[in-house]
């Protein structure tokens, strides 16, 4: 920089060093420095503080470039001590600003003390700060706030003025500010805006009213307590004390406080005052009444004080009443008595002796008491008498003409609901539907149908008649046939049975239709017709589709309703008159229907009367009627909706065939997580101690003992009929009992204590091919309480800790050498926290002779939906505890649910990572057994050292295999097998088929080729909808005969485990997808190569998918299974941990492989989504071409028989040139991309099929799109000139463009539209024109002369060369106006021309463009253009009305005439004295022929005036035969 700049910035420095000592010097001059001064001195000098390193830099480079720096350095000297000296000066101010301020405190300090006689000894104490008082503008706050601010603020001679003001604005707030908004902040203006404050606030009329209004809404204490007794007394104080300030006899005012403060009294504290109040023997003062209120007050406190030290006893048996009370549901409540009580010792005695029960004696009320719900209802009420309790609370306090409580919650009586008698009616009466819910379940069929169900819980006392009408269903042959329908608004379809359809004889159409209702219940409807009805009386019709059903519900209503106390009336027409007889429904009218039909009129009958609705069909009966309660068994439901089939859900069978997408935690999952995060802990011995979790509290939990009764006892029935189950279930218990799983409750008894019980039924489950326990007790915690609520309702179920079987299954073949094993016991190895073993009860014995026993769990129990959460949650959270990564990962990955899978590369580090592994999980008595291994010396070693008898040796027999995870395992051969057992039936079902396929698990898709023509035969039998036990059509059964015949060879078939090879030095990936009409896959292939160079190639996985019902492309497909491959990549990569190196993609797919090496964007919607996921996810690695031959996967999308799966090298090994190097792999026939491709947005080619340079069809493609996305011609020439001045940057970072647009940069970015528009629109002449060839004779652009400029852009030639005009006019740019960039610009040109028309517009473009069709276009934008639209509207002229007859025949003047008055006119009456000025008015006749006009003068509006004139006018013309008038009043009357 240049010597003088940098001196000139020092002057800048010196400067703010002048002005800097200016400002100390006027404050040195200034006796003492005010607190705002002090401040401002404080911000200045931290501001000048920081100038001293911005003087230090530029004194350097001045030194640093001047030619005599010694001249420098004396300046800088100079400088320096100027400014370090008033930075001393200005911190010597500063420092005696505070000493002055200290001494004035301590000053004023000393002054206080010795006005009260003590003074300080040690100097100044430094008090703490006084907050200012704020103001809102209440006059019950203002004399607080006078007064202190006066005494802190106002008469403090320290602060000035202008100080003073500021605070006083800080101090007010809401109307109290809006006072004083609007002086000037002036210093002299304080004491204007005090004055003016106190001028407002200082009305002592005002101020009084508002503290005797205070006095006056005093709150009534409702409840006695100390605090409410206490601020009674502050209130009152508070006011009496402001009364007093404004000079009020308070003193006066004791007889009427004292009784506005006893009326404010809860009901025991006024009685204690009354009683105290008699022993006085004068009227009681406010003082003693304030003295007594204290007094009361401290007793209170000392009592809430000892209340809550002794809470802990009391509050349990509180507790537990209440709960008691809330799951009985009664309306009784408990009351606590503290209001009566005088100290806590007497209301804990109290309330023991109100919760004795008058009939068992123990602690509880009687309504709660056991014993005594279990009587009958008679028995209770004759109980109750005879131990005098109230009949409505069934307490001993009182009587029950005296009870407060609120009576029977079924018919309002006064007595208890236990006590409830329903009444007796017809012993016919039946429940019936009630209210309609809908529940929408997809289904991946062709169409879904959501139809309402209607249920009725059986225990109540009212009935729901459904809305049903008679109507007439016309036949195909035109006969009228009554039908019964439901008006249905929760259906999404119409329905009608296939009797009604038959009996009609109507034509049927196939559908495809899934009807689907409660509970997820559905049915299949595969017809359809088309079905005309009209009301009964016909005057409605209407036609409607309906899908076909065999039935659409039960008889309505169920049962017969007696109408007899229906008040039902008897004029009007009903549409069904047997509404209350059940009968058949043949029509199910939904909501496309239902809306049009109901009327607006209605009729209410009455409480728990149905209503009247009037509809098209007449008057429709729906709602509640009172019924008899139910002598059917409680808590069943009746659901008026027709499951047709059994269709069970395949999703699992499917699912094998997904790929699981990545999981996002719940909040429910969260919160479990968090959970046991929180309370898990380990004791003393290692073990896991957890608490289930709860996502709602236990007290929901009815009554479970008598169901787990009743189940268990029905197991000791199969106890006699079987001895050996009996002889193995108690051997079971047995040794549960004495492993410490479970403990004997000595009262088994439920509901003896406090705490919250359930019940568990149990059953035993054989599995004779077990190797350990032959039968197992299975716990079943869904079973139901009384309240339809059971304990595995109130557990989360929390989220998956473990990796799934696919991931787990991929790394047990990428291991070497591999271990299998489970943990013994594994749930049971986890305890359960004491509180919750409540909750985990059975009742069991081992003789029929014995009572019923009770036992409690103690560990997670299977059968509860948290226990495979917290089981495996405490396996995964000891990787922690693990020492080196790979026995952490073994732990955490290696493990679903208790079996373990892992390996190693070598026998020791196997060997080392299950002894690792084994230590870790043994400290939690996790123990591992059934060790498997392929290799002998593994197992030995860990067998040997484990010490398990569960540990078996393989080697003892060779032959057997061992089924990992369903997957049989040779650990002698190291080879994964299937085991197929088919027995033959006659009878071919899809049950049938379904089973057999099922038992092909093959969750790696070994056999995928196999398993895909089981499922085209099962997708056959969805698409002809076959029952479930109906023989199949003997097309599918000969397809299934084919496929069975050789589905047992897969048994025999031996799959290597190890993917891999010795000494490997390098991983590949290969994944090969194809697709056919019947379906897609793809497959996965490790490629291993050794040290010495060979390869080996084995398949790792593969995944196929059925091809949908619907019709879709081959590209499409191809393009699916592309996309499957790359997800079973992703997935594959996720769950190895060995090394690959590359990864390679094979397709035969020309048009996949052209697709994926476009853009998206220039792709339609289904191809351009699934190429971009494609491309994300396979970033990096190669797409190449296989020919169909070599491609293994088109066996997954074809299907290939069992017999031929074994010898095909192309599925087990892949294909032969796998085994070669790169080099001879195949490539693709051609090496450019063909552009003509299918499902692309815009594809613009030569007639000769020219293949376009893809980097140019793609920034074509670009540059298009964003020409289509944008309206506005000036904001996407920035655009795409910001996007060239962005290229630029990039390319040349030493000269970047900035700021805003050049001209050149805009006229770039125009010739860069102009040149895609034209290359869009005229693509051959594009080509022929810059090649230099002549367009052909018939062209359309052959009249113009077309050439290219020098920028590439077509021009219309012509013979303007000579003219004066611009190069643009001459010779203007070709446009085609169906372009949308062609139509921006006329918009464009049309606003900047100010609206111009038409002509104007094309004149104006052609300036520069040649636009073909361009008038046309001109037309258009003026046209749709909406402000001129608006401003060429005209007004309608409306058309007048026809001529009366008396206008249209000729007669005589005035023959036919009217008459109206026009006026007023002024007249100049000089009669007398002077010249007056009257109203007066025409009348004027005009003849109706002749249009001729008569006119008469009139003097007033009078009749008489109006036959004067009258009277003149047919003097003159005659007697006219009509006159027409507008009726006015003066015509009327004449």
């Amino acid at each position: 920089m240049d010597i003088e700049k940098l001196v000139k910035q020092r002057s800048g420095i010196k400067a703010k060093l002048t002005n800097f000592e200016k400002y100390i010097t006027m404050l040195s001059s200034s006796k003492l420095m005010s607190e705002l001064q002090r401040i401002d001195l404080e911000g200045r000098l931290s501001k000048f503080e920081a100038l001293y390193d911005i003087f230090d830099a530029l004194q350097m480079e001045i030194e640093l470039a001047s030619a005599n720096p010694e001249v420098e350095y004396v300046e800088r000297n100079q400088i320096e001590e100027r400014y370090h000296s008033l930075i001393a000066n200005a911190r010597s101010q500063l420092r005696t600003s505070a000493s002055d301020l200290e001494l004035k405190g301590s000053e004023a300090g000393t002054t206080m003390d010795s006005k009260s006689g003590a003074s300080f000894k040690n100097g100044f104490v430094r008090l703490p700060k006084i907050d200012l008082p704020h103001f809102d503008g209440g006059y019950q706050h203002w004399l607080e706030f006078r007064d202190t601010f006066i005494s802190l603020i106002h008469n403090s001679n320290c602060i000035d003025g202008i100080n003073k003001f500021h605070y006083l604005r800080a101090s007010l707030k809401g109307r109290a500010a809006e006072v004083i908004k609007n002086i000037v902040f002036k210093n002299e203006n304080y004491v204007i805006a005090w004055d003016l404050l106190c001028d407002r606030y200082n009305n002592n009329r005002l101020l009084i009213n508002n503290h005797v209004q205070a006095l006056f809404d005093l709150q009534s204490i409702t409840k006695e307590s100390s605090a409410s007794l206490r601020r009674l007394i502050d209130v009152i104080n508070k006011n009496l004390r402001a009364l007093k300030t404004l000079k009020e006899p308070t003193e006066y005012w004791d007889t009427l406080i004292v009784f506005m403060m006893s009326r404010k009294l809860d009901v025991n504290t006024n009685r204690k005052w009354e009683e105290y109040r008699n022993t006085l023997s004068e009227s009681p003062t406010l003082t003693k009444l304030i003295s007594f209120i204290n007094g009361r007050a401290d007793l209170l406190e000392t009592l809430e004080v000892n209340q809550n030290k002794s809470s802990t006893s009391v509050n349990n048996k509180q507790k537990s009443f209440i709960i008691a009370s809330t799951k009985e549901n009664q309306n009784t409540h408990i009351e606590i008595m503290n209001n009566k009580l005088e100290n806590s010792k007497a209301h804990i005695n109290n309330l023991q002796n109100k919760l004795k029960c008058p009939l068992c004696s123990n602690d509880h009320l009687l309504y709660t008491c056991d014993l005594f719900k279990s009587l009958p209802t008679e028995t209770r009420i004759q109980k109750a008498k005879e131990l005098r309790v109230c009949l409505n609370c069934l307490r001993s306090s009182h009587i029950t003409k005296k009870c407060r409580l609120a009576g029977c919650k079924y018919c309002k009586s006064r007595h208890n609901t236990l006590l409830h008698v329903e009444p007796t009616e017809q012993p016919h009466q039946d429940p019936m539907p009630s209210a309609s819910n809908s529940i929408a379940l997809p289904i991946d069929t062709t169409n879904s149908i959501v139809l309402s169900s209607d249920t009725t819980h059986l225990t109540s006392t009212t009935n729901v008649l459904l809305s049903t009408a008679i109507v007439k269903a016309v036949s195909n042959n035109g006969e009228k046939v009554n039908a019964r329908i439901l008006l249905d608004n929760g259906s999404t379809a119409n329905f009608m049975t296939e009797s009604l359809c038959t009996k009609l004889g109507l034509l049927r159409r196939k559908t495809t239709s899934t009807v689907t209702g409660i509970n997820q219940q559905s049915s299949y409807s595969t017809q359809s017709c088309n079905l005309n009805i009209e009301s009964y009386n016909g005057d409605y019709r209407i036609n409607l589709d309906c899908l076909i059903l065999p039935e659409i519900t039960k008889r309505l209503p169920a049962s017969h309703v007696d109408t007899k106390n229906i008040p039902m009336p008897s004029s009007l027409r009903l549409a069904d008159p047997t509404f209350n007889v059940p009968a058949v429904i043949d029509i199910l009218v939904g909501a496309e229907i239902f809306w049009s039909v109901i009327g607006t009129a209605s009729i209410d009958l009455g409480k728990r009367m149905p209503k009247l609705y009037e509809t098209k069909f007449g008057w429709i009966v729906s709602g509640p009627v009172c019924r008899l309660r139910s002598s059917l068994k409680n808590g069943s439901h009746l659901c008026n909706f027709t499951h047709l089939t059994e269709q069970p859900d395949l999703t699992r069978f499917w699912e094998l065939d997904s790929i699981s997408s990545k999981h996002a935690l719940s909040q429910e999952e969260r919160e479990c997580e968090l959970s046991f995060k929180e309370k898990t802990i380990r004791n003393d011995s290692g073990k896991f101690i957890v608490t289930m979790p709860l996502k709602s509290d236990p007290s929901v939990l009815g009554d479970s003992y008598n169901r787990a009764k009743h189940r268990f006892l029905s197991l000791e029935r199969r106890f006699q009929r079987e001895p050996e189950f009996k002889t193995r279930y108690i051997e079971f218990m047995n040794e549960y009992e004495s492993l410490g799983h479970m403990s004997e409750v000595n009262n088994s008894r439920p509901h003896s204590n406090d705490c919250i019980e359930y019940f568990i039924p149990h059953h035993g489950v054989i599995r004779e091919s077990s190797t350990t326990t032959k039968l197992r007790a299975v716990f079943d915690a869904s079973a139901t309480t009384s309240s339809k609520v059971s304990l595995n309702d109130i557990l989360m179920v929390g989220p998956k800790v473990q990796d799934d079987l696919f991931s787990i299954l991929l790394r047990f073949r990428q291991h070497k050498y591999v271990v299998t094993g489970d943990i013994e016991k594994m749930y049971r190895c986890v305890e359960l926290t004491h509180s919750q073993r409540s909750l985990l009860q059975i009742i069991f014995r081992k003789d029929p002779k014995e009572p019923l026993k009770t036992y409690r769990l103690n560990t997670v129990t299977y059968g509860t939906s948290s226990a495979p959460y917290l089981a495996t949650k405490c396996l995964v959270s000891l990787a922690d505890e693990a020492t080196t990564n790979n026995v952490r990962s073994a732990i955490a990955r290696d493990f679903y649910v208790d079996d373990y899978l892992g390996g190693g590369s070598t026998i020791s580090e196997t060997i080392d990572l299950v002894k690792e592994i084994n230590s870790i999980l043994s400290s939690a008595h996790f123990f591992l057994r059934k060790w498997r291994s392929n290799s002998p010396e593994i197992l030995e070693e860990i067998a040997g050292n484990s010490g398990k008898s569960g540990s078996l040796d393989l080697s003892s027999n060779s032959q057997s295999s061992n089924k990992t995870l369903g997957l049989h395992w040779f650990s002698n051969t190291d080879t994964l097998s299937f085991s197929i057992n088919i027995s033959a039936k006659e009878k071919i079902t899809k049950r049938h088929i379904l089973s057999v396929i099922s038992q092909v698990f093959d969750p790696l898709g070994l056999v995928g080729p196999c398993i895909v023509e089981a499922k085209l035969i099962m997708q056959r039998l969805w698409v002809e909808q076959s029952e479930w036990d109906d023989e199949v059509s003997s097309e599918i059964a000969e397809m299934w005969s084919t496929f069975v015949r050789t589905l047992p060879i897969l048994n025999s078939l031996n799959i290597p485990r190890w993917v891999c090879c010795n000494l490997a030095v390098e991983h590949e990936l290969h994944i090969f997808c194809d697709a056919s009409e019947k379906a897609y896959g793809a497959c996965v292939y490790v490629r291993s190569v050794c040290s010495d160079g060979s390869v080996n190639v084995q398949l790792l996985v593969s995944k196929n998918r059925i091809a949908p019902i619907k019709t879709v492309t081959i590209p499409r497909l191809e393009l699916c299974a592309a996309l499957l491959g790359a997800r079973l990549c992703t997935t594959v990569m996720e769950s190895l941990t060995m090394p690959i190196d590359k990864r390679f993609f094979w397709s035969d797919s020309m048009i996949v492989l052209g697709w994926l090496n476009i853009l998206p964007n220039q792709l339609k919607p289904f191809v351009r989504n699934r190429v971009a996921e494609i491309q994300e996810s396979t970033a990096g690695d190669r797409w190449r071409y296989v020919p169909s031959l070599d491609n293994p996967a088109d066996l997954v999308s074809r299907g290939a028989r069992a017999d031929s799966i074994g010898a095909c090298s192309l599925w087990q090994t892949g294909p032969s040139f796998l085994h070669s190097c790169e080099s001879s792999w195949p490539i693709i026939p051609c090496n450019s991309v063909n552009q003509n491709l299918p499902e692309v947005v815009c594809n613009f080619t030569d007639k000769s099929d020219i293949l376009i340079d893809f980097n140019q069809s793609s920034n074509n493609s670009i540059i298009q799109s964003l020409i289509q996305n944008n309206s506005n011609f000036n904001r996407l020439q920035r655009i795409i000139a910001y996007i060239y001045r962005f290229i630029h940057n990039l390319k040349k970072s030493n000269r970047k463009l900035q700021g805003s647009l050049s001209t050149d940069e805009l006229d770039k970015a125009l010739t860069c539209l102009l040149l895609s528009a034209q290359a869009e629109m005229f693509p051959i002449e594009c080509n022929i024109l810059k090649s230099g060839k002549t367009l052909p004779h018939k062209n359309r652009l052959i009249s113009l002369t077309p050439f290219v400029d020098t920028k590439g852009i077509i021009r219309v030639g012509g013979r303007l060369d000579n003219s004066p005009y611009d190069y643009n006019t001459k010779y203007p740019i070709l446009l085609c106006s169906k372009h949308h960039l062609t139509r921006i610009l006329f918009q464009m040109q049309h606003k900047r021309l100010l609206h111009a028309g038409p002509q104007l517009l094309l004149a104006n473009m052609r300036l520069k463009y040649w636009p073909l069709g361009g008038r046309n276009l001109a037309k258009t934008v003026v046209r749709k253009c909406l402000k001129c639209f608006r401003y060429k509207c005209q007004n309608i002229q409306p058309m007048m009305g026809q001529l009366p007859c008396t206008r249209t025949n000729i007669e005589f003047p005035f023959f036919n005439s009217s008459v109206d008055y026009a006026g007023p006119v002024l007249i100049a009456d000089r009669k007398g004295r002077g010249c007056k000025l009257t109203k007066s008015y025409l009348c004027i006749f005009v003849c109706h022929a002749t249009k001729a006009v008569h006119l008469e003068l009139v003097t007033d509006l009078t009749k008489e005036g109006f036959i004067a004139a009258l009277n003149r006018f047919t003097s003159r013309r005659g007697k006219p035969q009509s006159i027409l008038s507008d009726n006015g009043t003066n015509f009327v009357g004449g």
